[in-house]
């Protein structure tokens, strides 16, 4: 018998692919994050090695948190990122999401020769460009005659549209992060293997209802000490507020949500 509530239960049952406390745990293996992305991006040759899931990165003014950071083969990163709402401008949302990693990691006094080349894969159920495609490929180019060429800077973003209703192997796997049930699909059997894993066995399916709650608890947490930030309250009062709240969290995750979330890094 699980622990967890009915309601709890439920919504890990009802959760997709595209969904981000599920995408957090499906994301984290670095077979499944492979099988995607040479979809996505059509090279069967391409190897992730490393992958980190939820990593927060930090600018000055504001912070955000990467869905899945992949190190490549090549030493390229690339950033799978799922986005269900359509509330954002998705198109310089990525184009802040390919300035942050750039920047944070590009050790100080690397040459520009040696600046990391970024991809940002930015996956939504609604179609971001209105063009039906399944992936569009934005890159930068050089207007010369009237005439577009491409530039190669290093950086490469995706958008990769699961409304689409083209026939293609993109279109195809696409459509498997709206699925809530799992399945198996043989063009992909490590992600197929993943799924079923957390919807149909008691071990994965607790996995899912602990990543609800925390998924929650963060974004609670992060509203109650946005709030504090607004009234200026002190890191010692932002504690205070918290715990009273979430008596389970612990000082040192409230202090680092605080310094986060005001911009200031120690």
């Amino acid at each position: 018998m699980s622990k967890y509530n009915e309601k709890t239960l439920n919504r890990a049952k009802s959760l997709r692919l595209i969904d981000d406390a599920f995408f957090r745990l499906v994301g984290a293996r670095k077979k499944v994050c492979q099988e995607i992305l040479r979809t996505l991006l059509t090279d069967d040759n391409l190897v992730v090695k490393e992958v980190t899931v939820q990593k927060t990165e930090v600018s000055i003014y504001r912070e955000l948190v990467l869905d899945a950071l992949c190190t490549l083969g090549d030493g390229s990163l690339c950033n799978i990122e799922v986005q269900k709402s359509d509330a954002n401008n998705d198109i310089k949302r990525a184009r802040f999401h390919a300035s942050l990693i750039t920047s944070n990691h590009t050790p100080k006094k690397t040459s520009f020769d040696n600046i990391p080349n970024v991809k940002i894969i930015y996956i939504t159920e609604y179609d971001v460009l209105g063009n039906g495609q399944a992936v569009t490929h934005i890159s930068r180019c050089q207007l010369v005659r009237n005439t577009y060429k491409p530039v190669n800077d290093g950086e490469d973003i995706f958008f990769a549209n699961a409304a689409s209703k083209q026939r293609n192997k993109q279109s195809h796997l696409l459509k498997l992060f709206l699925k809530s049930d799992s399945f198996y699909d043989e063009a992909y059997p490590a992600l197929s293997r993943t799924v079923k894993h957390f919807k149909d066995s008691k071990k994965g399916r607790d996995q899912m209802c602990q990543s609800i709650e925390e998924y929650a608890a963060e974004s609670s947490i992060d509203a109650i000490i946005k709030t504090c930030l607004a009234h200026k309250d002190s890191l010692e009062q932002t504690i205070q507020f918290v715990k009273y709240q979430f008596s389970e969290a612990t000082n040192e995750l409230i202090t680092d949500r605080y310094h986060l979330l005001s911009g200031v890094t120690q």
